[in-house]
């Protein structure tokens, strides 16, 4: 069973233990810049949304640079069943949008090394309905 760490909004120990999991590197791009000793540019996203009573709980995280987490909150990128990184077909741009998002389509994401921690397959399918625009519209 996995157990809710905290249900406030921005918990800090949910972001820890999701950064922690994911070694404090992006899952999709593996960025992992630090000033100094501090990181920068990481974020901890939740897969299911607070609002759409998603549990603050690492199963329920993705460590992504703040990019890949906003591409991922607005439905531009995903996880497949398979695990590998989904690109929306409405995506488009020029050669930095095709190196930095169009590009990783197919690409294997980065998983936490304890089996526990990886993605909860129930959250990653409520992600692909609600979330991802897979659509041509």
């Amino acid at each position: 069973m996995v157990e809710s760490i905290g249900r406030t909004l921005g918990d800090p120990r949910f972001r820890d233990a999701v950064l922690i999991a994911y070694g404090y590197r992006c899952a999709f791009c593996g960025f992992d810049a630090r000033l100094q000793h501090a990181p920068v540019g990481i974020e901890a996203a939740h897969i299911q949304w607070h609002q759409a009573r998603g549990p603050d709980v690492v199963p329920n995280g993705l460590s992504l640079c703040a990019l890949h987490h906003k591409l991922f909150d607005r439905g531009a990128l995903t996880l497949a069943a398979s695990g590998h990184i989904a690109v929306s077909p409405l995506v488009n741009g020029g050669s930095g949008t095709d190196r930095w998002v169009v590009d990783l389509d197919g690409g294997e994401a980065e998983v936490p090394r304890a089996s526990a921690d990886h993605p909860d397959p129930a959250f990653l399918e409520t992600h692909r309905r609600k979330v991802f625009r897979a659509g041509s519209g």
